[in-house]
């Protein structure tokens, strides 16, 4: 379920009896372990019958890690409800509860699918370690200024959008190489 979207809920299953069902058939909720309360009636609106007559419910979700919805006649039970977890379409949630992004008090929120320093790629410039043995060692093209010594660091950012294409067998991927002049006898 998504928050603010409108579900119905059916009470389908009822022993058979004299009584009309959408007079004494009740629905309520349950909100992230609290306690059950009846929802509201309203007389030809909530509940009402559909087309095979049976007796349904026209629910709003709140914002709530679980909602449970019963359906009853004397008392509602767990045995006859159902219990919803409220999801978010957002693929920044999803990912913050698949614990793939994380947040700390220093450096803010980390992607962990891509905070690491090692690299699988052969290209001297991919990959943050690649990065700080340019940036040490001073690999790059020297500047030929006498008044700007330094050298040239190459860094790629990039990611595997799909990891065998067909026909070519190669991974596909996207990034961003930039280039950066950093000054000669850095200290760290």
């Amino acid at each position: 379920m998504e928050v603010d979207k409108t579900y119905v809920f059916k009470a389908t299953k009822f022993k058979e009896s004299t009584f009309t069902p959408i007079k004494h058939i009740w629905f309520a909720e349950q909100v992230d372990n609290g306690e059950i309360v009846d929802l509201e009636y309203k007389k030809g609106e909530n509940p009402y019958l559909d087309k095979d007559d049976a007796v349904c419910y026209s629910y709003k979700a709140k914002d709530a890690e679980k909602i449970r919805i019963y359906a009853y006649v004397a008392k509602p039970i767990e045995k006859v409800s159902i219990l919803s977890n409220i999801g978010f379409v957002d693929d920044y949630v999803i990912a913050i509860r698949d614990g793939k992004i994380v947040y700390t008090c220093n450096s803010g929120w980390i992607d962990k699918t891509h905070a690491f320093t090692d690299t699988k790629r052969t290209e001297f410039y991919i990959g943050v370690k690649n990065l700080w043995n340019q940036i040490l060692n001073e690999t790059g093209i020297k500047s030929n200024s006498p008044n700007d010594k330094g050298f040239k660091v190459t860094y790629r950012q990039d990611a595997t959008l799909i990891q065998n294409l067909p026909l070519v067998n190669k991974p596909v991927r996207l990034g961003n190489t930039k280039s950066y002049f950093v000054k000669s006898n850095l200290t760290v």
